[in-house]
């Protein structure tokens, strides 16, 4: 069994702000789509 090799720091960095960056994303499409059904009542 080979071990897995480990990513470089920084590889983990990138990926772990691109996962916040989608995290931010789908917070913000969130609150828009509450403020349109709040508009449409």
């Amino acid at each position: 069994m080979r071990k897995f090799r480990q990513a470089p720091r920084a590889e983990r960095e990138q990926h772990a702000e691109q996962a916040a960056k989608y995290r931010d994303l789908m917070t913000t499409l969130d609150m828009i789509g509450m403020l349109v059904n709040a508009g449409r009542r």
